[in-house]
């Protein structure tokens, strides 16, 4: 009887050797982990940051293009009343046709028949504002065009939206009344990103001059 029970051991690990043994495993585990991690944290903030400037120079080449294609910038329009400034942007444009194709509405300046193409931003975006908003774009069409009316989403997490406006002679227009002078606009946007591991914000700006060549 003595003889199987030696028959039957077998070797077997220490209570300190399993403590050792834990203990290089949960080290090698940390080291592991915490590269993981940091590759985790550069790739999400890679992506971010790549949304975050695509989203701003999207919006950006939306507006540039749209502004030189316009006829003029409206001081107002609408019912209700939108009106153009530091942070409103309104673009008259020809209106469509039945084919799709723009016509001229006899009207040069667009002071009337024309189809209108407002930017804005949905909440406030002027600093000392930290919530980031989202902006807009309304197309406002006259009875007679076919082009569509929507209000629609052009960029999300806008922190600030900065219009300036200047005559032919490049000067500043400060008076919200004499906007239909525009010839020039100077667009600055700036979309902000926070995510769990991207502390502080990622934050993208762009800035440009755009010259309203049906002027």
């Amino acid at each position: 009887m003595g003889f199987n029970k030696l028959s039957n051991w077998r070797p077997a690990l220490s209570l300190v050797e399993l403590l050792i043994g834990s203990a290089i495993f949960g080290v090698v585990a940390v080291m592991v982990g915490s590269i993981y991690l940091g590759h985790f944290r550069l790739f999400n903030n890679q992506n971010v940051s790549i949304d975050t400037s695509n989203q701003n120079r999207l919006a950006l080449d939306e507006i540039v293009n749209q502004v030189r294609e316009g006829q003029s910038v409206m001081v107002t329009c609408c019912s209700p009343q939108e009106s153009s400034g530091a942070q409103k942007l309104i673009v008259g444009v020809w209106p469509l046709d039945a084919t799709g194709q723009p016509f001229d509405p006899n009207s040069p300046t667009c002071t009337a028949n024309c189809d209108y193409i407002i930017y804005y931003c949905e909440a406030n975006c002027t600093p000392p504002n930290t919530t980031p908003t989202k902006l807009r774009k309304k197309i406002v069409p006259q009875p007679s065009s076919s082009r569509t009316q929507t209000d629609s989403i052009l960029s999300t997490r806008v922190k600030d939206l900065q219009l300036q406006y200047f005559d032919a002679a490049q000067n500043e227009i400060t008076n919200p009344a004499l906007l239909a002078n525009t010839a020039m606009a100077k667009i600055t946007l700036t979309n902000e990103s926070t995510t769990f591991t991207t502390k502080p914000a990622i934050t993208y700006t762009q800035e440009t001059k755009v010259i309203l060549r049906n002027k």
